[in-house]
C-alpha cells in the first residue's frame, strides 16, 4: 500500500522493480548488519565485524543485540 498511488500509471516491469527497490530498502533498515555505525555512518555493521575480525584475527560473530530507542521508558 505504501506509495501505490505512484505506481498507477506505470508499466508492470517498471512497477515490479520499483516495489522490489523498496522492499530491500526496507529490509535493509530492519537488518543490524545493514544498518549504518553509529560512530561512523559511512560503514555498515558488516564492514565493522569484518574490520575488528582482521584486526584481531579472531572469528567474531554477533549472536545478540540490545536496541535502544530514544526518549524510551520517559515519562
Amino acid at each position: 500500500e505504501m506509495g501505490r498511488y505512484d505506481l498507477k500509471n506505470k508499466p508492470e516491469i517498471i512497477k515490479e522493480k520499483i516495489v522490489q527497490g523498496r522492499i530491500e530498502k526496507r529490509l535493509k533498515e530492519m537488518s543490524l548488519m545493514d544498518q549504518p555505525y553509529i560512530r561512523d555512518q559511512s560503514m555498515a555493521i558488516e564492514d565493522l565485524v569484518k574490520q575488528a575480525q582482521s584486526q584481531f584475527g579472531e572469528n567474531i560473530q554477533v549472536r545478540r543485540f540490545v536496541r535502544f530507542v530514544l526518549g524510551e521508558d520517559i515519562e
